[in-house]
């Protein structure tokens, strides 16, 4: 049966030492576009979150979807140990071998209709 094409962002999985997973609270970078459950955040360089893009270094991945930032507080998990489910971009074949794998991430879009 093949998997469902369900655009989502970053979903938590489990965390490697079998912990609870929790996000840690961050500024959010009022100069942000909208940041959705499941985007991939940063720091931008007044030290607050923002969306990231592909090459930047990674904070984490938003654990709520804010669509209003000025003076708004995000949540995010930032735990490097945690193991998230991720959609792979469109023609881009995994083979079972490569489970495990890192990779970079290609794109950041979320959508107000889900939220996500």
């Amino acid at each position: 049966m093949a998997n469902v094409d369900s655009t989502r962002g970053f979903v938590p999985i489990c965390h490697l030492s079998g912990g609870e997973i929790r996000p840690r609270s961050y500024e959010a970078d009022e100069d942000s576009d909208t940041i959705y459950k499941g985007d991939v955040v940063t720091l931008g360089t007044n030290g607050k979150a923002t969306l990231a893009a592909a090459g930047d270094v990674v904070l984490g991945i938003a654990a709520e979807t804010k669509t209003t930032l000025e003076g708004q507080q995000i949540s995010v998990f930032d735990d490097p140990n945690i193991i998230y489910e991720v959609q792979g971009y469109t023609g881009v074949t995994f083979a079972l071998g490569m489970v495990g794998e890192k990779a970079d991430f290609v794109a950041t879009a979320g959508t107000a209709a889900t939220g996500m």
